[in-house]
């Protein structure tokens, strides 16, 4: 029964690179991963929401139809495919040959864990 499952969405706000959160690239994938564009990051909020915070200037007419795309990804993955989890799907999505060969590539980068305190 789909109308049992959450409700996701996602907002534009800053992404905390210290915590779990996703980087999108664009790019060819015949070309080499180091030229592609990151785009995005995508974070969680407070409330379990996904936050987005583009990357590039959206203003720049260059830019617009990788933005364009990035978004579509985003409203596919989080929206509209109604996972369960879209954040699992989502890190489960980094390893995949649709991954690979899209021009929107999704990086998974997890926590960056504390330093350890220093022994007195």
């Amino acid at each position: 029964m789909d109308s049992e499952l959450p409700s996701w969405n996602w907002s534009e706000g800053p992404v905390d690179r210290q915590s779990d959160h996703f980087e999108i690239y664009y790019g060819d994938a015949s070309t080499d991963p180091d030229e592609w564009t990151l785009v995005a990051l995508v974070g969680r909020s407070a409330n379990g929401m996904f936050v987005f915070e583009s990357l590039v200037d959206n203003a720049e007419p260059e830019n617009s139809a990788m933005i364009i795309t990035v978004e579509k990804e985003l409203n596919f993955y989080i929206v509209e495919k109604r996972e369960p989890d879209p954040w699992h799907y989502l890190r489960y999505h980094c390893g995949t040959s649709a991954n690979i060969y899209s021009k929107v590539h999704w990086s998974f980068h997890a926590r960056q864990p504390s330093a350890l305190p220093s022994e007195e």
